[in-house]
Parts: structure tokens; C-alpha cells; sequence
């Protein structure tokens, strides 16, 4: 439901946080192609599994509050557990899904252009 998952939009409503993502990330979430997003999901949220629209970006969730034991991010198959302060990233075209048993888990994430694709190609 609705109050399972809230966001704010890093780059409408929190320009210090914003000024401090690099390009990648901001030009991403202007193509249309990923966002710059506070995440929060309460206890008990199981978001199911789904993929991303593409392979040219990854996907990066920073624990910013995290519960001890609040749940796990599930990627091509790979569980991991958020931590405050440190990084996930993945790539969100394989099959994912989040479950948090305690919260509300809160994570900054951002979708970036996969470093692959090379700046030139941004806006092809």
C-alpha cells in the first residue's frame, strides 16, 4: 500500500544532497532514465520482484537509516543487507526484490549510467 514505500526526489526537494551526485547521476534522472530518491519502506514492506527498463544504468541504494536485522535487497539471485552508511549497487535490469522485516529502512538511491556507457553516448 502507500504507506508500505514513501520517497522525496533528491534533486526537486534537497539540493545540498544533490549537489553532491556526481553527473552520472543527475543526467540519468533528467534523461528519464533513473532517479536521485530518498527510499523509505516501513516494516513489513516486501516489494516483489521486477526489473529495471534497461542495462545501461545501475542502481545504487546508500544506507542512510537501517535497523540492525531490518531485511535484505535480493539481486540476480544474491541477497545482501543494507548497512547505514554503506553502498549497494547493482544492476537493476536482473530480477530484484526488497523485503524489510524492521524499519523504516531508509536508503538514498540513484540510478547512474552503467560505466560502460561512456559520456559521449549519454545522449544517444
Amino acid at each position: 500500500g502507500p504507506d508500505k514505500w514513501r520517497q522525496c526526489s533528491v534533486l526537486e526537494h534537497c539540493p545540498r544532497t544533490a549537489a553532491l551526485l556526481p553527473d552520472c547521476v543527475a543526467d540519468a534522472a533528467r534523461r528519464g532514465l533513473g532517479q536521485a530518491i530518498f527510499s523509505v519502506l516501513a516494516p513489513g514492506t516486501r516489494l516483489r520482484p521486477h526489473c529495471g527498463p534497461t542495462n545501461s544504468r545501475l542502481t545504487l541504494h546508500l544506507g542512510i537509516i537501517v535497523p540492525p536485522a531490518c531485511g535484505a535487497l535480493t539481486a540476480g539471485g544474491e541477497a545482501r543487507a543494507w548497512r547505514d552508511g554503506e553502498a549497494l549497487v547493482f544492476d537493476d535490469s536482473f530480477e530484484h526484490e526488497a523485503v524489510v522485516n524492521d524499519g523504516p529502512r531508509v536508503v538514498l538511491l540513484c540510478n547512474f549510467w552503467h560505466p560502460d556507457v561512456t559520456p559521449s553516448e549519454w545522449a544517444e
